[in-house]
């Protein structure tokens, strides 16, 4: 008895160091893949050259995963740099502003779609048995499938990101509007807001700072603009940015038109959530239909049926 609590105390423990340890392991690699993009994300914003150079050396401590996939999107990415571009363009929408994203994407649907087919063979001549024309049509839905997982992830960290610029953008319209009236400039005032929204919306704070650190390196303002319009790739982005910029061109004032807008931003985050509560019905009929009505029934029904079940019986 005595060694069985033993070896059962000893086999706790190690379970607990390893989980403490595998917990401790992977929170360092957050906390340094964050740093490192960090690092990154200032590098990119200050030079463009820098990125390469930066690239080159962290090549050195990353994953082979992430090496093979590199390889893999340096063979297949595409010559024309208009549709690196436009790929480029699609990932700093969703929010990642490293110029190899778009190479070690291509990599990443080349590996997927390759590693899901092998898998299925090995798993296949083990356990499965299949016939040859099913293995085939599996074959080739994986790897449809492993190509497309990629860019599904990618829509919807794009959607995500979007929705929360979409959310807290009317609360940095009204900080932009309260700093432009207390007296600052325009590009004050969005550094401003971006370290105060840092907090409370990360995406608007980045955009913001990356529009800052555009100026900053001798773009003009109107190409800064234009550039944080095609980043967000958002409605209401789209509208201030014409705003600022037919402002500037008639010399009118920009806090009373800052002013005119944050209002139309309110009124129109107001109706989003009026149109957000109207659904709500409508999306708790199918939880409703599926899981409470059944419950209810087997509660109500239950008892009277099994009455009916032992009379029956003993009839």
């Amino acid at each position: 008895m005595d060694n069985l609590l033993i070896i059962t105390a000893m086999v706790f423990t190690s379970i607990v160091f390893t989980v403490m340890g595998v917990f401790m392991f992977v929170r360092s690699r957050m906390e340094r893949r964050v740093l490192l993009g960090k690092i990154q994300h200032d590098g990119s914003l200050a030079a463009s050259g820098a990125i390469d150079g930066g690239a080159s050396e962290a090549h050195s401590d990353v994953s082979p995963f992430v090496r093979l996939s590199m390889w893999l999107g340096n063979l297949v990415k595409p010559k024309d740099e208009n549709e690196i571009s436009k790929r480029r363009l699609l990932f700093l929408r969703a929010g990642y502003r490293q110029r190899s994203i778009p190479i070690l994407f291509l990599g990443l649907q080349l590996l997927l779609a390759a590693a899901l087919p092998v898998a299925f063979f090995v798993l296949q001549n083990l356990y499965l048995h299949m016939p040859s024309i099913y293995v085939l049509l599996f074959a080739v839905a994986l790897a449809l499938v492993g190509f497309s997982l990629p860019q599904i992830w990618l829509k919807l960290k794009i959607s995500s990101r979007k929705e929360k610029i979409t959310e807290g953008f009317p609360d940095a319209l009204d900080l932009l509007l309260v700093c432009v009236e207390a007296g600052m400039g325009l590009d004050q005032a969005v550094s401003r807001v971006s370290i105060e929204m840092e907090d409370t919306c990360k995406p608007v704070s980045e955009e913001f700072k990356t529009f800052i650190m555009e100026m900053r390196v001798g773009l003009t303002r109107r190409d800064a603009l234009k550039n944080l319009s095609a980043r967000t790739d958002l409605d209401d982005v789209n509208s201030l940015v014409n705003l600022i910029i037919q402002t500037e061109k008639f010399g009118s004032s920009i806090g009373q038109a800052l002013r005119v807008h944050s209002d139309t931003m309110r009124t129109k985050r107001h109706q989003r959530a009026e149109e957000r509560a109207a659904k709500i019905p409508t999306k708790l009929i199918f939880p409703l239909l599926l899981f409470i009505f059944p419950s209810m029934f087997i509660v109500f029904l239950a008892p009277p049926l099994i009455q009916l079940f032992r009379m029956w019986k003993g009839a």
